[in-house]
């Protein structure tokens, strides 16, 4: 039984392989100008208006472009088979950047707590993001998304998430090594989405966006941002946590408190900022904070959270 070749590997086969001398000066012409009608390429080329039509023909078997009829003239149009992958096959190809070592061997950054919000205002990652759904592959991905986002981004993100719990993902294949076709076969099928830590990413964006709309000055009697209701609601549930955190009357608990509520709440930030001033022997002598050695989260007992939530609650009333 004859095993049919993905479209993406094929595409990269006829670029990386087959194609002639002839056809990757066309494919490089209309792939750099996104489309060029066929009298111009033929005298931009010096190729004849019959080679390049010809040539044309066979490129537009292969998926890599389209022909459109335009004021009686042929224009040739670049589509590339499968969006947002032509490019990076070129940059895989012609330079010695390997996108594999990028997309299959990400180091310790994507392990950062705070990786996985950095993603939430970069470029257009956010997209990515609220694509992710259980049973699709990367390319799959790649390819609702199109050619905005490059591959490797989408690859990024994926590992990110699982790194985060945001997503579980399976390996499809094994690594490329220095195999550029099969770079761009899917390499990661997501399993499951935590669509309740999906919520919170959503939240803390739209709070964001809340916040930056604020901060611009933008409101008004009349109108408001959607997250701004949230927003208001939550400010004064950070003004009661404010000032429960520094009415302690442990005064080792108001001091590393101070910090973790300015968001220093790792035990190597409060290294950092505390530079030799001993900040664990407080945390000995501290009655409602504990350093998670697991994580390196400062957390509060049971006993203060329930003191705030109490505190909280009054607030409400």
């Amino acid at each position: 039984m004859m095993t049919s070749i993905p479209k993406v590997s094929h595409i990269a086969q006829i670029l990386e392989k087959k194609i002639s001398a002839t056809d990757r000066k066309i494919v490089d012409y209309i792939q750099q100008n996104n489309q060029a009608f066929l009298s111009e390429i033929a005298e931009t080329l010096s190729i004849s208006k019959s080679t390049v039509s010809r040539r044309a023909s066979n490129l537009q078997k292969e998926g890599l472009i389209i022909k459109v009829k335009e004021n009686n003239q042929m224009k040739l149009v670049w589509v590339g088979g499968v969006p947002a992958l032509e490019s990076e096959l070129q940059k895989a190809t012609t330079s010695h950047i390997k996108a594999s070592i990028l997309a299959e061997n990400y180091d310790s950054l994507i392990v950062d707590p705070f990786a996985l919000f950095s993603l939430l205002f970069e470029d257009s990652c956010w997209e990515i993001i609220m694509t992710l759904k259980e049973g699709l592959n990367d390319v799959e991905i790649s390819q609702r998304i199109g050619s905005a986002i490059n591959l490797d981004t989408i690859r990024r993100v994926i590992v990110t998430g699982d790194a985060h719990n945001l997503i579980k993902i399976s390996n499809i294949r094994e690594p490329v090594g220095n195999d550029f076709v099969k770079l761009f076969e899917p390499l990661y099928k997501i399993e499951n989405v935590n669509r309740e830590y999906r919520d919170f990413l959503i939240m803390i964006r739209g709070l964001a966006s809340a916040m930056s709309f604020k901060m611009d000055g933008k409101t008004s009697p009349e109108h408001f941002h959607l997250y701004e209701i949230l927003l208001d609601a939550i400010i004064p549930l950070f003004s009661t946590l404010k000032d429960k955190s520094t009415s302690n009357q442990n005064e080792n608990d108001n001091e590393i408190l101070k910090n973790v509520i300015i968001n220093y709440d790792f035990a190597p930030d409060m290294d950092r900022i505390h530079k030799q001033e001993n900040w664990r022997k407080k945390l000995k002598n501290s009655e409602n904070v504990v350093l998670d050695t697991k994580t390196d989260h400062l957390l509060v007992t049971k006993q203060f959270a329930d003191d705030y939530k109490r505190a909280a609650k009054k607030m409400e009333l």
